[in-house]
């Protein structure tokens, strides 16, 4: 055996091959955006009442330290993958307290909108309320990608509401003038750790408890709703 082939080559992260597949630039910022909601706050007896986007923005390599740190916490909690909706465990608060300070430590600021729907209108706003949101979010990562020094490319969690053709037609809709929006992508978060954290984030923006760990941390929290 030559000394060449002796060595191991090193291992890839998910995010590593998410980046590979994507053709992600290491110098890109990577904006990964979860849209979430439950039943606990987020609907009444007439239907939806609002609707909270939630996500993270920071640079390729900042995802890429995030995405081993939070393997290596899950792991180590027995957890194959996280979803704070159906999250259940032993020490449930040292784990999201272990996962707060993972966003933090990685990642400068967190991004958030919420959408309210008028008590008249609940039962015919349900599609119309998934797309406002996502015309927020659209619109201010652009906003954002005017002032960041690489293009922002975007990851939203795929759903139902969410169809890629709509989705695609508003990307190409807000990326305009000196906006500098890269790829989109559409991912799963039961295999996409980022999506993941931006799915903590996006139940911290409901219930402030966990918005308040994260500055406390040192994450900026910036907020918008109903536009």
């Amino acid at each position: 055996m030559s000394a060449m082939s002796a060595i191991a080559e090193p291992s890839l992260t998910g995010f590593d091959e998410l980046v590979m597949q994507l053709c992600w630039k290491s110098e890109d910022v990577v904006a990964m955006l979860w849209a979430y909601f439950d039943e606990s706050g987020e609907y009444g007896e007439t239907g939806l009442t609002a609707l909270t986007v939630g996500g993270l923005i920071a640079p390729v390599w900042s995802w890429q330290r995030l995405d081993e740190q939070w393997t290596d916490a899950l792991g180590r909690a027995g957890l194959a993958s996280f979803h704070m909706k159906n999250f259940s465990h032993p020490n449930r608060k040292a784990v999201l307290d272990e996962l707060y300070r993972i966003i933090a430590r990685n990642m400068q600021f967190a991004i958030g909108f919420t959408t309210r729907v008028v008590e008249r209108d609940r039962r015919k706003q349900h599609s119309k309320t998934y797309e406002i949101s996502l015309i927020d979010c659209l619109i201010q990562v652009a906003g954002v990608s005017r002032l960041a020094g690489g293009r922002i490319s975007i990851m939203f969690a795929k759903h139902p509401e969410y169809d890629r053709s709509r989705i695609d037609g508003l990307f190409d809709l807000v990326d305009y003038g000196d906006a500098r929006l890269g790829k989109l992508a559409i991912g799963d978060p039961e295999d996409t750790i980022p999506l993941q954290a931006a799915d903590l984030v996006a139940h911290g923006l409901r219930r402030d408890g966990g918005l308040t760990d994260l500055e406390k941390l040192g994450c900026q929290i910036f907020r918008f709703e109903n536009g």
